[in-house]
This record gives C-alpha cells, structure tokens and sequence, in this order.
C-alpha cells in the first residue's frame, strides 16, 4: 500500500504541469497566480489543499499501509497488557487507551477512504481508470470485509459467553 501510494504521488499529478483551473497557476514561489487575460494583473493567493485534490488517494493509501504497519505493536501491547491481570492499572489503562484510539483512528480512515476515493469521478488523474484507484479501492473494500469478518466473530464470542452465563 505505501510503494502505490508513494508511486501515485507522482502518477496522480496533473498533466497540466503547474496549470490547476483556467486562469490558476503554482507560481515558483509556492503561491497561487490568478491570471487574466482582460488585463495583464497577477494576484498572489496562498496555496491550499483545494489545488491539491489529486492526493487523496496516494495519502490515504500511505496512511493505510503505515496503519497496517503499526498493526503487529498494537497487537503486541493489547496481547501482553491489556489481557494481563498482573500489569499496574495505569499500565493498563495507557495500554487500553493506545488500543482503543488505534482502533478508532483506521475506522475513521476508511470512512476518509470511502469519501475520498468514491469521490473521484471529475478527475482527470487517478480515475477509476488507473492503477492507483484500482488498487486502492480493492484494498478498502478488502479492509471493510476484514472489518466486518472481525466484527461479526466478536459479536458471536459475547453472544455466545452472555448465553452461556445465563444458562449457569
């Protein structure tokens, strides 16, 4: 994920060079130049993320892979500290917290991922034609199927151990 993403980086950029909108163009110095052809004026703008629209996909792949990375750690600090009885409360708690925020951060980024990469239609790099898009929406869609793989063998595990104490 992060070698498509790193190569989607340039692979996205728009052919036009510098030239974003008609009439925008990335100065040398980093800032927006507003062009008109009525009169010969330049207006400096700052630059901001609206110009760079075409990074969405090779950013969220990045971060994916990077999270995807960090996944073997979490799992280590949930294996050995939060299901140890043995470990200091505040252990634990720090340990339940780095857990739980790892958890919640790839979820809220592939909800980013669906956003950002079913919102591509109108452009003209990275579209649902290229090999960046391609890779990164099977990859989402392999993520939300793992996902919900895990979600449903956890709901079945306390559903399974709530009858079972009920039962005794």
């Amino acid at each position: 994920m992060i070698g498509v993403g790193v190569n989607g980086l340039t692979a996205c950029k728009p052919s036009r060079g510098n030239q974003f909108e008609d009439g925008i163009k990335l100065g040398d110095d980093g800032l927006l130049a507003l062009t008109s052809d009525s009169n010969s004026t330049i207006s400096r703008l700052s630059l901001s993320w609206a110009g760079y629209g075409y990074l969405d996909i090779p950013v969220w792949l990045i971060t994916a892979g990077v999270l995807l990375l960090l996944l073997p750690v979490v799992y280590t600090i949930y294996d050995k500290f939060c299901k140890s009885e043995t470990i200091n409360p505040e252990g634990k708690s720090l340990s339940n917290t780095i857990v739980v925020l790892y958890l919640m951060f790839g979820l809220v980024w592939a909800l980013v991922g669906f956003l950002w990469i079913f919102g591509t239609q109108n452009q003209e790099e990275c579209n649902q034609e290229s090999g960046t898009y391609k890779f990164a929406f099977a990859s989402l869609i392999i993520l939300n199927a793992l996902m919900d793989i895990y979600i449903c063998i956890k709901i079945s595990v306390v559903l399974y151990w709530a009858l079972l104490t009920e039962e005794t």
